[in-house]
């Protein structure tokens, strides 16, 4: 989460010059929502353990890695 923030700091000004200003804000509230939500379900998986909480928070927790962890704020090709 550290390493995703940044990412996110080094590339803001490159996020706001070629991406714009809502397209960079949006994915750094994304980042940071799904990031919350992915500590939260990690404290209740260690209070009271279950197969579909694990699975949930694997779930979150890859499509967070996948989408907004480390997003490209730079000029596209």
């Amino acid at each position: 989460m550290v390493i995703s923030a940044e990412e996110f700091v080094g590339g803001w000004g490159y996020g706001l010059r070629y991406q714009g200003f809502k397209y960079t804000i949006t994915t750094a509230l994304l980042s940071t929502a799904l990031a919350i939500f992915t500590g939260i379900l990690i404290l209740r998986l260690r209070r009271a353990p279950s197969f579909a909480l694990n699975l949930l928070t694997h779930f979150v927790l890859f499509a967070w890695l996948i989408t907004y962890a480390f997003p490209y704020l730079g000029e596209l090709p």
